[in-house]
């Protein structure tokens, strides 16, 4: 994983934006290479860190760590994430 990475699995949207300001990609991987193999087709699909919080947000979390991951897919959503995987990445 890159830092990017890192901080979004951990809802660190602060950092995340002080990544994003200085270059960090916002449609690399997100864990260099942890593609998902879509099962109807077979291919690998990229995952990218919007598509990890998507997951997480999906998921049973408590009120506090929903606000963090909505806040850290807010500052992704604004710096130009867009989600990749029909999958559902794995956590």
């Amino acid at each position: 994983m890159h830092p990017l990475s890192w901080n979004t699995f951990y809802g660190r949207y602060d950092i995340i934006e002080l990544l994003l300001e200085h270059g960090a990609d916002v449609e690399a991987d997100f864990d260099l290479g942890g593609s998902v193999v879509d099962e109807r087709t077979g291919q690998l699909e990229k995952v990218t860190v919007l598509d990890v919080v998507e997951k997480i947000l999906s998921t049973e979390v408590d009120e506090e760590q929903r606000m963090r991951f909505v806040k850290t897919r807010n500052v992704l959503m604004r710096y130009g994430a867009v989600r990749y995987a029909t999958v559902e990445p794995e956590l």
